[in-house]
């Protein structure tokens, strides 16, 4: 999808316990460190490869086409601008 663009990048939490995540684009679908598939669920959410799994991930804060924060199941990440 098109607003997929706006997700992709690197976040990071400063919590040792979660440490950071990338978001990837390929072939229209989006993958946490390009391996886990993020499946689209009816709230706008994603589910972590399947859309009924209790772990979640949703973006907010868009701001010049990029999501600035990534929300796993209430934990917050916010985009790196990184190389």
């Amino acid at each position: 999808e098109k607003d997929y663009e706006s997700y992709v990048g690197h976040y990071i939490n400063d919590s040792p316990w979660y440490g950071d995540m990338r978001i990837v684009l390929r072939k229209g679908q989006l993958f946490v460190d390009g391996v886990q598939l993020l499946v689209r669920r009816p709230d706008g959410k994603f589910g972590i490869t399947d859309p009924e799994a209790p772990d979640w991930i949703s973006f907010d804060s868009i701001i010049d086409g990029r999501a600035m924060r990534l929300n796993q199941s209430g934990v917050i990440f916010r985009r790196a601008f990184t190389p």
